[in-house]
């Protein structure tokens, strides 16, 4: 018992540090439905859209990181649109100098389904294709190991609207940037 309430509190001050990293401000009367951290060893960063390749959903163009990942899915409150809560966020990012890797919005972004079941696995995130928003961001500093971002929004046939926000801080300093034209 003693050894799981060490892990809690471990994991607890992982995320006070991977969200004092950015110090995103929460969208307001937004409700946190998922939030979990964890070190990762592959994750996908999509840098293109999710496309049937060889008979699998998959991004046609992605980079595969590792690192301590804070995954947060937020609903927002009600009538509030999912380009707004996209919008909301993104210009936090840009404040903090964020380099867009990628970005596509509506049907561009390829199936609603496929970033909710195949990428994010969140199923709250399955909504309406034209309503639907993602961006992929690197923040690097001089001396510091770069952070990942990913941004989803969508709304649901039920009008509600789910914000996806994942940060991935990366467990080494790359040594060039990531291009938009990593390929998975």
């Amino acid at each position: 018992m003693k050894k799981i309430f060490y892990l809690f509190c471990l994991l607890c001050l992982a995320t006070q540090v991977q969200s004092a990293a950015l110090n995103l401000q929460v969208y307001p009367n937004a409700r946190e439905v998922f939030h979990s951290s964890e070190q990762r060893d592959q994750y996908w960063l999509a840098l293109g859209v999710y496309r049937k390749i060889e008979g699998i959903w998959q991004a046609d163009k992605a980079q595969r990181l590792s690192g301590l990942l804070e995954r947060t899915t937020f609903e927002l409150p009600a009538n509030h649109s999912a380009e707004k809560g996209f919008d909301f966020f993104k210009q936090q990012l840009e404040a903090l100098n964020a380099r867009e890797l990628f970005h596509c919005k509506a049907r561009d972004c390829g199936t609603s389904n496929s970033w909710a079941n195949n990428h994010f696995k969140v199923i709250q995130l399955y909504g309406l294709d034209q309503y639907q928003f993602y961006s992929a961001y690197e923040i690097a500093g001089a001396n510091e190991k770069p952070l990942y971002v990913a941004l989803y929004a969508v709304m649901r046939g039920n009008k509600r609207t789910y914000v996806q926000l994942e940060i991935l801080r990366a467990d080494k300093k790359a040594e060039i940037g990531i291009s938009a034209s990593s390929k998975r």
